[in-house]
């Protein structure tokens, strides 16, 4: 029975912990400068290859 409430309290213990790595990791993607299409294509694409790559990777 002890054991089952050591389980129990640090599984309760780690939702919070991952609810935050979970915000902390995604806020941290979505801050980090760039175009995705513009990596993949490269610095010499021209605007509508750009664009092209945007609506097929969703980010129209």
């Amino acid at each position: 029975m002890k054991q089952l409430n050591y389980i129990l309290k640090r599984i309760l213990q780690m939702i919070p912990v991952l609810f935050a790595v979970t915000i902390i990791i995604f806020w941290g993607i979505r801050l980090i400068p760039g175009n995705p299409a513009l990596t993949v294509l490269g610095e010499k694409a021209s605007q509508s290859a750009i664009e092209a790559m945007e609506k097929k990777m969703g980010l129209d």
